[in-house]
């Protein structure tokens, strides 16, 4: 079930227990069947946790892109990219390494220095090390704290670790309280250690993560941003205007998703009233036109999407009507169809942080005014 939905491997995982804890159970009942409420009973709490602690690799490139520089995001995306081939490189040579070797691939320090200033210092870095499979290790039921004695034991040294050649020796233990590393989904078994070969499951799954970032790392190249478009909205308008544009924004590329087919979401009036008075009227709205894929009209009286997935070039060419007029491309083809996904992530993740902004300020707000009626009381 799990490897069939795409989610996690790990047999610790509180997921992965809940699987198993909901199959006893349908097993103790006998049920040759099992209804989909039963199904949502057994398991939405669980599947809701994790949907809420892994963001997928699109949405943390959406939150890299907004608050990084874009050679920080390729930095931080090529980072990401050198751990996954390890991981691949190492479970499919010819010649397999030894377990041990193959398992320093499974784990990732937080604390390093590199790490840190190419991944973890950029708000959407862990969450795309989660989204790819690297995540804290699930806490163990009964995970007991090592003694004092176990604390001053003296521990191997790293050539004495790597004295098992052969590959054999036990396997590598992963403290479940230990949240200063990051560990492969599905390289741990359900006692907390590392597995002595990485399940096939596991590699093909760490292949296709692979094919996702690269996949949004090269829609990065030459794109114009919606992030560096949405910060000269702001350096110019008031935050709460700024959100009213990028909300009839988000609405323009949802309709275009949704209704490929229709002509009227791929065309966008400068002069309609409601385009025009949220998004239209703020400086800067025609940079994030063109990075969502509208190109402007020569003759400046209409948006048209480019659906090609290129933006740049063509489809709004000539005048209004000659822009309707040779527009060739009526649906999304796949590139066009992704190319709106990301900036629908994008325009997501704006959208968040500008909110999460907004309640501080009316927060404070709210502070100050109750501050200020009470320094009125007391004044009286």
């Amino acid at each position: 079930l799990l490897a069939a939905a795409g989610l996690s491997l790990s047999l610790s995982s509180p997921l992965s227990r809940a699987v198993a804890l909901f199959a006893a159970q349908c097993e103790k009942r006998r049920a040759a069947t099992v209804d989909l409420r039963a199904l949502f009973e057994g398991l939405g709490p669980a599947l809701q946790g994790y949907l809420d602690d892994h963001a997928t690799v699109p949405e943390a490139f959406a939150k890299l892109r907004l608050f990084a520089a874009p050679d920080e995001v390729r930095t931080c995306a090529a980072t990401v990219l050198a751990y996954l081939d390890n991981v691949v490189k190492a479970a499919t040579a010819e010649k397999a390494e030894a377990p041990s070797v193959q398992q320093r691939y499974w784990k990732v320090s937080k604390q390093n220095d590199a790490f840190v200033a190419r991944v973890a210092r950029h708000p959407g870095g862990l969450e795309l090390m989660r989204a790819v499979g690297f995540c804290e290790p699930a806490k163990r039921r009964g995970a007991a704290e090592p003694s004092a004695a176990a604390k001053g034991k003296k521990t191997k040294t790293a050539a004495a670790r790597r004295k098992d050649k052969g590959g054999a020796g036990k396997p590598a233990d992963v403290r479940g309280d230990d949240m200063s590393h990051l560990v492969l989904e599905g390289s741990v078994d359900a006692g907390g250690r590392f597995v002595a070969r990485l399940p096939a499951a596991v590699v093909a799954l760490s292949r296709e993560r692979r094919q996702a970032v690269q996949d949004e790392l090269d829609a990065v190249a030459g794109v114009p941003s919606v992030a560096a478009a949405v910060r000269e909205l702001r350096a110019q308008s008031a935050d709460r205007a700024v959100r009213g544009g990028l909300e009839t924004a988000l609405a323009l590329v949802g309709n275009a998703l949704r209704a490929p087919g229709d002509l009227r979401t791929h065309r966008v009036k400068k002069g309609n009233p409601k385009f025009s008075t949220s998004l239209g009227r703020l400086p800067g709205a025609g940079e994030l036109m063109l990075a969502l894929g509208f190109e402007l009209s020569r003759d400046g009286a209409l948006y048209v999407l480019n659906v090609n997935g290129d933006p740049g070039e063509g489809s709004g060419s000539g005048t209004g009507d000659e822009a309707v007029k040779n527009f060739k491309f009526p649906a999304l083809d796949a590139i066009g169809e992704q190319f709106l996904l990301r900036r629908k992530a994008d325009l997501e993740a704006v959208l968040a942080e500008l909110d999460a902004k907004l309640e501080e300020h009316d927060l404070r707000a709210g502070a100050g005014a109750e501050r200020a009626r009470q320094d009125r009381a007391d004044a009286l």
